[in-house]
């Protein structure tokens, strides 16, 4: 079974690459708030749209970002 952490990996990239939860937020309209609960794993299942637009603000195909979000998963265990 495919395991995935989006919201780990959003907080990694977006600190690899000196972003902050605000430019998220306006880049894709994003709620802070969701923003946030996301990256603490308080949501598990972002909706694949929600996904998408995390991808784009990342300038990853989707299957590139959820590549990356299986393998962070996988870095964790």
């Amino acid at each position: 079974m495919c395991e995935l952490n989006i919201g780990k990996a959003m907080k990694t990239l977006r600190e690899k690459n000196d972003n902050t939860q605000g430019d998220i937020f306006r880049a894709t309209g994003l709620e802070r708030g969701y923003i946030s609960r996301l990256e603490s794993g308080k949501i598990k299942y972002p909706k694949l749209h929600t996904i998408n637009k995390l991808a784009k603000f990342f300038s990853m195909k989707i299957s590139e970002f959820i590549k990356y979000a299986e393998e962070d998963f996988n870095r964790e265990a």
